[in-house]
């Protein structure tokens, strides 16, 4: 059985075993995965605003500011630069913060990218 709504199976293991565009994925385990996959893609990103989101949404998910102050300061924190292939993608994951539900769908698909481009660069 399991345990949250938002966990599709009983025993997670994988991205595919969690429902991250449910409702139920609580701020914290939400902003924690964001500040993951922003930590994973830090490497490639050109442009200091996505590097301090990751710190903002790791703020947001301990509780020291609000989704609604997460959402205000973010519009600073837009890329200036997108830079191409990865850089692009992973300037453009936090892209839309100030709107939860586009970034469920948007960070995941510019992560994605970013790290099949970072695979596929490796494979030669």
């Amino acid at each position: 059985m399991r345990k949250n709504r938002w966990e599709l199976v009983a025993r997670p293991a994988r991205l595919s075993d969690y429902n991250w565009w449910s409702d139920h994925v609580p701020t914290r385990k939400f902003y924690m995965f964001m500040v993951e996959i922003g930590r994973r893609l830090q490497p490639f990103m050109t442009d200091p605003g996505p590097v301090k989101m990751i710190e903002l949404c790791e703020q947001c998910a301990d509780g020291f500011i609000t989704e609604g102050e997460l959402a205000e300061v973010s519009c600073g924190c837009q890329p200036s630069r997108l830079g191409t292939g990865v850089e692009h993608k992973a300037n453009t994951v936090y892209r839309s913060v100030p709107d939860r539900y586009r970034m469920k769908a948007d960070t995941m698909y510019n992560a994605v990218e970013a790290f099949a481009r970072v695979a596929a660069v490796a494979a030669g």
